[in-house]
């Protein structure tokens, strides 16, 4: 859902370029936030997909009797190849959260807010949303943090934390997206019903 979000602000840059590029430059910019997290988190998630599939199939799982253990080997590299995922998470906690002066990342929270303020209240899906703001809360919460420890001199804590604060956003990010899309479903349910 996530490259599926980044692909059309990929194309609406491309149509706004010269049209309105404050639109452009929003769009642009969160495509500059997101891809560490595209990257990083998609190829985890894959390889620990395929690490259940090895654990579900007990001691056989990593025999060449079973394609587990292939899938496994082969969506490991994908973690490794066009930047580790720790050098993803250290550009994103390094350079991007702080890219046009931390707009961006502002940007990508305000849009959060806006949808948890809009969906709160929801009747089905209120309770989700409300976690969503707990997981927003912490993620505004923790860039702060990592703010503080470049500007008190304790860069040596940030690496400690990168891939954790990529893999919590991330999770924000894709929590917020189903949310989204579980919205409009509902509100599509609402008219079928009717």
């Amino acid at each position: 859902a996530l490259a599926i979000k980044l692909t059309s602000h990929q194309d609406s840059v491309r149509v706004l370029k010269g049209k309105d590029d404050a639109a452009a430059a929003y769009h642009q910019g969160q495509v500059d936030l997101l891809v560490p997290l595209v990257k990083a988190y998609g190829s985890d998630q894959g390889f620990r997909v395929c690490e259940t599939a090895i654990q579900t199939y007990g001691g056989a799982g990593y025999t060449r009797d079973y394609p587990a253990e292939q899938y496994c080997r082969d969506s490991k590299i994908l973690s490794i190849y066009e930047g580790t995922n720790h050098i993803q998470a250290m550009d994103l906690v390094g350079r991007k959260l702080g890219q046009a002066g931390g707009a961006n990342l502002q940007a990508f929270l305000g849009d959060v807010a806006k949808f948890v303020s809009a969906n709160v209240s929801h009747p089905v899906l209120g309770p989700s949303v409300k976690k969503l703001s707990e997981a927003h809360e912490a993620i505004g919460g923790s860039a702060m943090k990592l703010l503080m420890w470049f500007q008190t001199g304790n860069i040596g804590l940030v690496p400690l934390a990168a891939n954790r604060f990529l893999e919590m956003m991330s999770e924000l990010a894709v929590g917020w997206l189903l949310l989204d899309g579980a919205v409009i479903a509902e509100e599509k349910k609402k008219s079928v019903d009717a």
